[in-house]
């Protein structure tokens, strides 16, 4: 409950509204703990999910009862999921998994996700900085840095302009 009630302070303190903020934090926490069951009942990698937490929150909460503010930093957290790649439920699932089966000792799995996810995390921002100074940012045409990154905002700038969602495109 301490780390929910962060994540809600969190958003409250980035200007979006309780009752948003309320029903981000339920959709969130049902659709990554959904996502982190299938994926680790079916030793999956990775699950997509059918509906992200955004676009279920502007689909219960109406655009038309919600601020500017709000749907800006509805567009903000779409760089906490990314497309469900970024969620650690799912992979801490299967170290629990993989801790069942081991007789030793248990903290060693622990240790190993840890280093892993220091290890991956300090590679990846080094190779994305090296090859967006080598061979330059605007050239990654890849899906996350052109298209996706930007989706979240013009959903939220279209819904901003006009709230009916059903006009939105791209919705």
């Amino acid at each position: 409950w301490i780390a929910l009630t962060f994540v809600f302070l969190w958003l409250r303190a980035s200007g979006m509204e309780a009752k948003v903020a309320l029903v981000y934090v339920a959709a969130s926490l049902v659709v990554y703990s959904g996502i982190a069951r299938v994926v680790c009942e079916s030793w999956l990698i990775y699950v997509g999910t059918p509906l992200e937490p955004q676009v279920f929150t502007i689909d219960v909460v109406n655009p038309r009862s919600m601020s500017a503010a709000s749907l800006t930093a509805l567009a903000f957290s779409n760089a906490l999921s990314s497309m469900s790649k970024g969620l650690f439920m799912t992979a801490f699932s299967h170290a629990a998994k993989l801790g069942d089966l081991i007789r030793g000792n248990r903290r060693a799995v622990g240790a190993g996700i840890a280093l892993a996810f220091v290890a991956g995390f300090v590679t990846t921002v080094l190779v994305t900085l090296y090859l967006g100074y080598s061979v330059g940012a605007y050239n990654f045409n890849d899906f996350p840095f052109s298209r996706y990154s930007q989706s979240g905002f013009h959903r939220s700038v279209a819904l901003i302009k006009d709230p009916d969602p059903r006009r939105v495109e791209n919705y």
